[in-house]
């Protein structure tokens, strides 16, 4: 007994399975064939058994072997759901099949194999969560090997040229802007960073230097110096002036008002005190000049002429005295007094 194949219905009808929320697709379809035995349309009940190839002899099969026992046959036609899996990947498959009538004995390889047209390629929509290998993907979310993707959320294998700040193709993508400004293509040096350079309006390399003083390394302590207390190896620190941290060799030249001073010891004073009032003791006063009610002023200079007047003298020791007084009154010894009133004793008196 001779089966044939005969009037194949190559178009392959996907099967949708519907969900109360959702929506799915699957590579299970619907196959129509005819069969013929020994020139006849074949009636009754056969079983068949399907194998899918990636060529039209020899090759690899894909998927399973299935098996569909009893299947029903009317004027030879028949129609069977099958399911291969992921096998669908684009390229070009090709269907086997086995038939025998039902009841047992050996399965009759109908030849050649059926090649699967573009129907089960539906499942890959236009709109595909993942697409590979297409030529043209609209808002695929995974497209690998697409040779035109738009919105293509994550596009492996892409090819085509690129636009805006990166430009060139996949295999040698290119930043040549920052922000819609040109990048210099000078090659940087160690240490440099890229700076925006407005006189050239492009992003070149430079050295990396905060403020005036340069920049870079890490704080690992800091240490008081001299007349400075604080400092630390760890956290917040602080600086500050210790007790004496001050002496002339931090005093500017000058730096010292008389605003500043609260007191000084007389025995700091040196030299010449240009105007000194209400002296209480004046020693050595080299030029004393305006001193008012100085008790005691001991070291006038000779310049100092006339500047002690008759009511800043309280007394003076007669042993001091030298020269002629004009005027002597009670005058115990009076040597060349030329007015002496009451001597007691008296010598070379004049006018008497």
């Amino acid at each position: 007994m001779k089966i044939t194949l005969k009037g194949l219905v190559s178009s392959l009808i996907i099967v949708l399975f519907f969900s109360v929320g959702a929506f799915s697709q699957t590579p299970e379809f619907t196959y129509q064939g005819q069969l013929q035995s020994s020139s006849a349309l074949a009636i009754g009940n056969y079983d068949l058994e399907f194998l899918l190839f990636d060529s039209l002899a020899g090759g690899t099969q894909l998927g399973p072997t299935l098996t569909r026992n009893a299947v029903s046959l009317s004027n030879g036609v028949f129609s069977v759901s099958l399911d291969f899996g992921p096998a669908f990947t684009g390229a070009t498959r090709f269907l086997e099949i086995h038939v025998r009538p039902s009841g047992g004995g050996a399965f009759t390889n109908l030849t050649p194999r059926q090649s699967v047209t573009s129907a089960p390629y539906s499942v890959k929509s236009l709109t595909a969560d993942n697409a590979t290998n297409a030529a043209n993907a609209t808002n695929a979310v995974n497209a690998s090997n697409a040779a035109n993707a738009v919105n293509a959320t994550n596009a492996v294998n892409f090819s085509g040229g690129l636009s805006g700040d990166v430009s060139g193709t996949q295999a040698s993508t290119a930043v040549t802007r920052l922000q819609g400004r040109d990048v210099s293509s000078t090659a940087p040096l160690g240490g440099q960073v890229l700076k925006f350079n407005s006189t050239t309006n492009q992003w070149v390399p430079d050295t990396d230097i905060v403020g005036t003083g340069g920049g870079g390394g890490t704080i690992t302590g800091v240490t008081p110096g001299t007349g400075l207390t604080g400092g630390g190896a760890t956290g917040n620190v602080t600086l500050g002036i210790a007790n004496g941290g001050v002496g002339t060799a931090q005093l500017a030249d000058g730096g010292v008002t008389d605003a500043k001073i609260n007191s000084v010891s007389g025995g700091k004073v040196t030299g010449t005190v240009a105007n000194a009032a209400n002296a209480a003791n004046a020693t050595n006063a080299t030029n004393a000049v305006n001193a008012t009610n100085a008790a005691t002023a001991n070291g006038l200079s000779a310049s100092c002429v006339g500047c002690v007047t008759n009511p800043q003298i309280g007394s003076v020791d007669g042993a001091k005295v030298t020269g002629t007084v004009a005027n002597a009154t009670n005058a115990a010894n009076a040597t060349n007094a030329v007015n002496a009133t009451t001597a007691t004793n008296a010598s070379q008196l004049g006018g008497v």
